[in-house]
Parts: C-alpha cells; sequence; structure tokens
C-alpha cells in the first residue's frame, strides 16, 4: 500500500515482466504503449488516466515510474492502479490518499516546538502568536482522518516537554485514564471576556479538538 497525497501527482514504482514466462524484465516500453487504469475505493467501473512523456520514466531492468493523482486522487480513501502494456503482465497496486503525508502531519506538529530554542511554548514569543499556534493545530487534527498514531506519537512527546511559563496566562491539565488510552491537554487562551479553552488530545476513538468559553 503507497501512500498518496489528496489532488497531488506523485512517482509510484511500476514493474513489467514478459506475460508468457512471469519472468523476463520488458524493457523499452514507452508512455504510448502504457494503458492506465485507475478506481476509488467501492467503485463499480473503471478510470482510464492518459499517460503522457512527463509521466512515464523508464529506470532498466523492467523497472518504470508513473507519475499520477493530480486530477486522479481527489477524496481521501484508497485507490486501486494498473498499468498493462502489450505483452507484459499488467502490474497493480494501491494508494492510500490523504489530506496530508504521515509526514507532513508530524513535521508540522514538531515545527512548533523547534521555532524557540528558549521556549517551548509551540515556538511563540507572546501570547497572540500562542493562540494562532493553538488554532493551527486545532485545523490540522479536525481535517486529518489518517496518520493518527504517528500524530499520537509526536503530540504525547511534545505535551511532556512543554515548558509552560506564567507570563503566557496558561493553564496545562493532563486528564487521567478513562476506559482505556486517553490523553487530552487543555489550554487557556485569550483575555477577559474572549478567553477560551482549547482541548487537543485524543480518546480510543480517536484525535480530539474542541474549544468552548471559559
Amino acid at each position: 500500500m503507497y501512500e498518496g497525497k489528496k489532488s497531488t501527482d506523485k512517482w509510484f514504482p511500476v514493474v513489467l515482466l514478459d506475460d508468457t514466462d512471469f519472468k523476463t524484465a520488458e524493457t523499452g516500453i514507452a508512455f504510448g504503449s502504457v494503458t492506465c487504469k485507475y478506481s476509488y475505493e467501492g467503485a463499480t467501473s473503471l478510470s482510464t488516466y492518459s499517460v503522457t512523456t512527463d509521466d512515464w520514466k523508464e529506470a532498466g531492468e523492467g523497472k518504470y515510474w508513473l507519475s499520477i493523482g493530480n486530477g486522479e486522487f481527489t477524496s481521501n480513501g484508497k485507490y486501486e492502479v494498473s498499468v498493462a502494456a502489450s505483452g507484459c503482465l499488467t502490474y497493480n497496486f494501491c494508494v492510500e490518499v490523504k489530506d496530508y503525508t504521515d509526514q507532513e502531519q508530524v513535521t508540522y506538529i514538531v515545527g512548533f516546538n523547534n521555532k524557540m530554542p528558549t521556549n517551548n511554548i509551540m515556538g511563540s514569543s507572546d501570547h497572540d502568536n500562542h493562540d494562532t499556534d493553538v488554532d493551527n493545530i486545532e485545523t490540522i487534527l479536525q481535517n486529518t482522518t489518517y496518520g493518527c498514531s504517528a500524530l499520537r506519537t509526536q503530540l504525547d512527546l511534545k505535551l511532556e516537554t512543554i515548558d509552560y511559563k506564567d507570563s503566557y496566562n496558561i493553564n496545562v491539565t493532563d486528564s487521567a485514564t478513562i476506559e482505556g488510552e486517553k490523553k487530552v491537554t487543555e489550554y487557556e487562551k485569550g483575555t477577559g471576556a474572549n478567553k477560551k479553552t482549547v482541548a487537543v488530545g485524543y480518546d480510543s476513538d480517536g484525535l480530539i479538538s474542541s474549544e468552548t468559553p471559559s
């Protein structure tokens, strides 16, 4: 299962073998000789992808690279892709498509803690910027439905090392374990009538992100 990003082209490896002996590598297959089809999970028909010279590269020994995704992977979920050519076994592979790749999710979270070497409050140097950081974390958690395990690991690590300063007017509490795995950290952001409590974390059902007036 390969990883893809929604509405984004990405290179995927393809191996073409002889359809008679099932082992001889087929070389010299040009893009115009390739038929590529794909389908979204649960689909009842196949869609054809028109491969251009920019989408098809030969590496050698029957190994090729196919670029696909921008106009094909338009929804989160699983896609099946097939590549066929005369005299070759049809090559099939699956792609799990997400809003953000796992690496992007981890980088997004870790990046907050690396902006300020003298301060570990999500990388912000003042209260207003901290509010923005919390909003950004909420956005990615609310819009990401895949790669939760990577997020959980990084979120736990960062929550354990955050250095909370009184000058930021931030109070934090970690909930106890309730009915299995659960970890929620609450942040107070804003002041006066604009003060709100933001909860970021996860429980056994998935990631949690909420905002309520304090």
